[in-house]
């Protein structure tokens, strides 16, 4: 028989766990409570209450499968060349509810041992397998990948281990044939496997069986892995614990998987749901409620005034013994599940020796007699505690005991468990301070006590008045019942308060490749057994772990593991990433110390891949020294494994071997210490050195170990070893001795026997070295184009130096030569300052190695083609209009096409002649002096007027020669010709650049003579006999002569107002509101207002009437040219509908026509035809000379078809714009208005048209004469 362990699989219990699920701020809060899992009386009815397989195939491609409840063994195979196939065991346990009907929460812990892997074959990329752990709540089915814990020859070995370990047994399997006919010994790995599969699954010997795995996992040729669910249920369900094996291939590719383990064991712990409650009374203060630290809301009702008084651990409740007691708040479930089993637990302080009830559970009649059916600790008079559980009244089952004894003012802690199931005997027991009462626990017969827990009270009964008179602390309602050991536990706790010290971890070297982890810590202090009562001993260790040390489970109890030592060794930790983990210590009082420092590890059971490795290239530099060379080697690897699906990072990389023959390795370490991230991808370049046997070719074996230990295969490669340094020589442009241009061409010839001149660099002198310049063909016989000289001319001398394929640097190599680069210069019209002309000549100059140039204007591209050197350049267009002109040149040596820098000059272009006028003193009025002063204003647009000149003018034609050009001024005195009639001057501007402006000329009249007239009394009687008489008056002297017979009036600035005579009346108008008596003025008046606005007031015959036909006017608007020039000429005529709507048939209206002189030049044009309203323009541009009269002629025909006429007539020149506006109104006095204006002026400024008005007539304002008659 094997010897010493036996594996037990009936010894599968399940228990009742309830702080695992407790939630945040639930009992753990502020100290531990709970114990970890409490047992209840359970057993299987065998082994394993079943077991389970399932296997299918698809294409080509077995499954195999076995499971034995009895020994607890499962395994599992799969196999698939063209398809895939599933194989699947598991152990099957029935979980018994204790409380059926009643909510339950149950948590499964299940271990299993296995041991198993895949294997591919052919094309690894063409097969797949995977190996899973499994597990069924019911029909619900779960799995979790598991990673294979070995390899193919792990499993290979475990088949063989097993086979010896039966033999040992007296198991024979020799002679055991499988389907081909062939023995054991005969069968391949896999064979043996599906064999052992088979044979296990109908082996009844657990013990040997057991055994074999325990020795398998002894030897590390087989792993555990557990399994962790919960799920909540209100009767019994069915679970499945196991594995499984998936696996595909196809032509190219085979996959094998095989699984074959025990499942270990199987812990189940249940929990009732909301049916505990807990008050430490710490946070209290009085009042409603008492919340309850359990997190449940079973809250607590104070009444008639307990006080929140210091308790046994903090803060506790005080009874006054005269009305005070506490209700809790239980739902009904909570309740049926109280009456059932649970345990009451609380610390208790008497004040004074009486019968009072401490804890109380009862329907709403309980008098705490034990008449009714109740539950309740209780002090008597006798100074002894009391439980009862029962009824009097009733013949069920009931029990009464007392037991201890009290002294007032002491603490004492009490505690009782019961189970009350139907069916079975009833069971209590009874603590006092931690002790079981009288060491026993009392076990009634057959029978069920009728609980009726409608109420659950504190400090009295629900109908008597025994009040306790004291304090309570430490307040606990469970569920379930607690062990002896959690209630002295909970003892222990709260009598000693003190935590045990701090662990301290040690952090020692973190990677490993083993599957297992061992850590160790320095003890706590409280291993040592303390004085007394020994209750200060560390009773355990909690080990805790993470892979995020920022993020610590919040629950306490995932990844917890607990050990009575100051050592653990991790058996299930995460592969491929850091695991950090910390330790605390608890003692027996369930005190916790704090938690020690944070250390981590690292598990990697794969090897690092080696992704390759060669020298720099076919040939390596050889250093030598003594007899060593040193080679530089490139070196690729990385240290990541596929798991769990995806790629993960290893331990790192940590070093590589060296061998130069394959056997023989020496090792070169990465790094001293553990870097803070691993190495899990390496490229870089390191040096070694290796005995010199000369020049020639060298092989290496190379591998890489990551920092768990684990090896890499290994990898060869081969180089040339080259010692010897290349030589050269360099010539510029061919050895030329003269350049141009600083870009050149240097020649280069290089030779090297070994790895070849595969790198060049250069620099001028002076200057740094270039970077390496790679050439794929070698530096042999090669130009190396576009090498930048520096600046300056002068000699340029250029180095290079050579290196060949493994590193060896060349001596350095020259060559000189004389660099003369381009230059110029530009200039315009030899330097001017000033232009008036856009064509321009230019004189370059370059120096002699330039033959091609390119000019452009600023602000232009610059030309893309080159053009053929020239000296000077005619006629060479500016661009844009007047301003600073700025030409460009460039050079440039077609031989080496070097170009110069830009060259610019630049000069100012003035194309437009200055402008201005003279103005003669009194000018437009007469003058009867010769002698005047000149008023001058003239402007140019860029270089300024400069200069000046005059010569005389008569009756408009131009007299002798100009004066010579002078300082431009605004004022200058002026001898005009003798004699009267027409005279004035002629004047030209010239700017600063040279342009002329054209003649103009201004005249006036001049009248030296007196006029001569006579008088003449009453026709020339010679008597009278009155006092009034006829004086016939006439006077005589040159007068101007008018145009056509028309009369006229002189306006400003040369303009006239003309009234022609027909149709035998007609009014002459002047410009000072003087009216002559020609013809009835009954028709035509003037306002004699000379304050109000002046007008023409047009009205008919009978002084009402409008004017009827043949009453109207021709009127002509008249300007004389003080000069000539060439000018826009634009007339404009406008009319309004008649008041009284417009009378049929007459539609005459009005015509308009423009005269140079007495040549019709533009018109005429109807307007008010047809009694439409009409806006009529003309305009043209001619040349006037000096004395011209431009005449607007208003035809008015029949104009009483119209209220209203408006002209508006406007010359412009190159002397300003002159305007008349004249408005005729057809209308009675009363409803003229403001605008009702005849206006005849001239407007070279936007003024308004009143203001304007009385400005001339100021000017004209006549003397006191007194008015002329005929």
């Amino acid at each position: 028989m094997l010897a010493a362990r036996r594996f037990i699989p009936t010894l599968i219990s399940l228990v009742l766990l309830l702080s695992s699920f407790l939630p945040s701020g639930g009992f753990l809060s502020p100290i531990p409570t709970f114990a970890d899992r409490i047992t209840y009386p359970h057993t299987f009815s065998s082994p394993y209450d079943d077991a389970h397989t399932s296997q299918s195939t698809f294409g080509g491609g077995w499954a195999r499968t076995s499971a034995n409840r009895n020994t607890g063994y499962i395994g599992a195979s799969s196999l698939s060349y063209v398809g895939c196939a599933t194989a699947e065991a598991t152990q099957r346990i029935l979980v018994n509810h204790p409380a059926p009907g009643l909510p339950y929460r149950f948590h499964v812990h299940a271990q299993v041992i296995y041991a198993g892997g895949t294997q591919k074959f052919g094309c690894s990329a063409s097969a797949w397998g995977a190996t899973y752990k499994v597990w069924r709540i019911g029909d619900e089915y779960y799995k979790d990948v598991l990673d294979p814990a070995f390899g193919w020859d792990d499993v290979a070995h475990a088949a063989v281990d097993l086979a010896l370990i039966f033999a040992s047994a007296g198991v024979e399997l020799a002679g055991v044939e499988v389907e081909s006919g062939a023995a054991w010994e005969d069968l391949t790995t896999a064979q043996k496997i599906a064999k052992l599969i088979d044979y296990l699954g109908y082996c009844n010997d657990a013990e040997n069986i057991a055994e074999g795995f325990y020795s398998l996992l002894e030897a590390q040729n087989a792993e555990r892995f557990s399994i962790d669910f919960s799920f909540n249920s209100t009767g019994s369900e069915w679970i499945d614990i196991g594995f499984r094996t998936d696996t595909s291939g196809c032509l190219l590719g085979t996959c094998y998987a095989v699984m074959v383990g025990l499942v270990e064991s199987v812990e189940v712990t249940a929990v009732p749901l909301n049916a505990d409650g807990y008050w430490s009374f710490d946070n209290w203060t009085g009042g409603d409620p008492i919340w309850d630290d359990s997190g449940r809301g079973h809250a607590g009702h104070p009444y008639n005034g307990p006080t929140a008084v210091p308790g046994k651990i903090s803060g506790g409740i005080h009874f006054d013994g005269v009305d005070d007691w506490v209700k809790f708040d239980f739902d009904s479930a909570a309740r049926a599940a109280l009456a059932r089993q649970g345990t009451f637990e609380l610390w208790v302080k008497p004040e004074e020796v009486r019968s009072a009830h401490l804890i109380y559970g009862g329907h709403g009649g309980g008098n705490g007699f034990g008449t009714e059916k109740e539950i309740h600790l209780s002090t008597t008079d006798t100074g002894r505690f009391s439980f009862y559980l029962g009824s009097y009244a009733t013949n069920e089952q009931q029990f009464h005991i007392t037991f201890g004894s009290y002294q007032p003012g002491q603490w004492y802690h009490l505690a009782v468990s019961y189970y009350n199931f139907p069916g079975q005997p009833m069971r209590f027991k009874l603590y006092l301070n931690g002790n079981l009462v009288d060491n026993h626990e009392w076990i009634l017969g057959q029978g069920t006590a009728s609980l009726d827990l409608q109420d659950l009270r504190l400090g009295r009964p629900n109908a008597s008045e025994r009040y306790f008179k004291g304090v309570l602390d430490e307040v606990k309602v469970y569920g379930w019942r607690l062990t002896d050991e959690e209630v002295q536990e909970h003892y222990r706790r709260d009598v000693d308060l003190r935590p045990p010290t701090t662990p301290v971890l040690v952090q020692d070297y973190p990677y490993t490749g083993d599957w297992g982890k061992s850590i160790h810590w320095e003890p706590s202090s409280d291993d040592i057994l303390q004085a007394g009562d020994g209750l200060g001993q560390v009773a355990k260790y909690k080990v805790q772990w993470t892979t995020d040390p920022n993020n610590w489970p919040e629950d306490y109890y995932i990844h917890l593991f607990e050990t009575k030592v100051p050592y653990y060794t991790f058996q299930n930790a995460p592969y491929f990433q850091k695991v950090y983990y910390r330790v605390k210590a608890v003692d027996w009082r369930g005190h916790e110390s704090g938690w020690s420092n944070v250390c981590w590890f690292f598990l990697d059971p794969a090897g690092p891949e080696f992704t390759s490795f060669n020298f720099l290239d076919y040939c390596s530099a050889g250093e030598v020294q003594g007899d060593e060379v040193s080679l530089t080697l490139h070196l690729r690897a990385k240290d990541t494994t596929i798991y769990n699906g995806q790629e993960v990072g290893g331990s790192g990389l940590a070093a590589y071997q060296i061998s130069l023959d394959g056997s023989t390795w020496e090792t070169y370490h990465l790094w001293e210490e553990p870097p803070d991230s691993p190495i899990t991808q390496l490229d870089q370049d390191v040096r070694i050195s290796i005995p010199y046997q000369g020049d020639g070719w060298r092989s290496i074996w190379l591998r890489f170990m990551d920092a768990a230990g684990n090896l890499s295969q290994a990898c060869s490669d081969s180089t040339y070893i080259d010692t010897t340094p290349p030589t050269g020589a360099i010539t510029i442009e061919n050895d030329a001795e003269v350049t141009s241009g600083r870009v050149v061409t240097l020649n280069l010839q290089a030779t090297d026997e070994g790895s070849g001149p595969a790198w060049a660099r250069f620099r001028n002198e002076g200057e740094e070295w270039t970077e390496w310049k790679y050439s794929s063909v070698g530096w042999y016989d090669r130009d190396y184009h576009h090498w930048v000289l520096p600046e300056g001319e002068g000699e340029k001398t250029v180095y290079v130096q050579f290196k060949d394929g493994v590193g060896h640097i060349s001596p350095e190599y020259s060559d000189t030569i004389n660099y003369v680069p381009v230059s110029g210069n530009i200039s315009i019209n030899n330097g001017a300052e000033w232009t008036t002309s856009k064509s321009v000549s230019l004189d370059l100059s370059a120096s002699k190695t330039a033959d091609q140039m390119k000019i452009w204007n600023d602000g232009e591209a610059e030309p893309s083609e080159w053009e053929s050197y020239q000296s000077s350049v005619e006629n060479w267009t500016l661009s844009g209009g007047d301003g600073v002109k700025t030409v460009h040149v460039k050079f440039r040596d077609s031989s080496t096409g070097e170009e110069s820098e830009i060259y610019s000059d630049s000069i100012n272009l003035d194309s437009a002649p200055p402008t201005g006028q003279v103005v003669i003193e009194n000018w437009p009025l007469p003058t009867n002096s010769s002698l005047v002063t000149l008023h001058i204003s003239a402007e140019d647009n860029f270089s300024g007027v400069g200069w000046m000149r005059f010569r005389q003018l008569a009756e408009t034609q131009p007299v002798g020669e100009w004066t010579p050009w002078e300082v431009y001024s605004e004022t200058r005195t002026w001898h005009l010709l003798p004699g009267e009639g027409w005279r004035g001057v002629q004047y030209q501007f010239k700017d600063r650049a040279g342009n002329i402006s054209r003649v103009c000329g201004r005249q006036l009249r001049v009248d030296l003579s007196p006029p001569e007239g006579s008088v003449r009394i009453n026709d020339g009687a010679e008597y009278t006999n009155s006092t009034s008489v006829k004086l016939d008056l006439s006077i005589t002297g040159q007068s101007h002569s008018l145009p056509r017979d028309f009369s006229s009036s002189q306006g400003h600035m040369g303009w006239y107002y003309y009234q022609s005579p027909s149709p035998g009346t007609y009014i002459q108008l002047s410009w000072d509101n003087h009216v002559e008596p020609w013809g009835d003025q009954a028709f035509y008046s003037w306002n004699p207002n000379r304050a109000e606005p002046r007008y023409l007031q047009i009205t008919g015959p009978d002084q009402g009437a409008r004017i009827q036909t043949g009453h109207g006017y021709n009127v002509a608007i008249g300007w004389r040219a003080p000069w000539g020039a060439e000018r826009t000429v634009r007339g404009e005529l406008w009319a309004t509908t008649p008041l009284g709507g417009t009378p049929a048939g007459h539609d005459d209206g009005v015509y308009f026509s423009i005269y140079k002189n007495d040549e019709l030049i533009a018109g005429p044009i109807h307007v008010f035809h047809n009694a439409e309203l009409q806006h009529g323009v003309l305009e043209v541009t001619i040349s006037l000379d000096m004395g011209d009269m431009v005449y607007f002629y208003i035809d008015r025909g029949n104009w009483q078809d119209c209220d209203e006429v408006q002209y508006h007539f406007t010359i412009t020149g190159p002397e300003g714009t002159y305007y008349s506006q004249v408005r005729f109104a057809n209308v009675l006095p009363p409803a003229i208005t403001f605008q009702d204006l005849l206006l005849l002026l001239v407007q070279p400024e936007a003024y308004n048209l009143l203001e304007q008005e009385e400005k001339a007539a100021r000017q004209l304002e006549w003397s006191d004469w007194e008015s002329f008659a005929d």
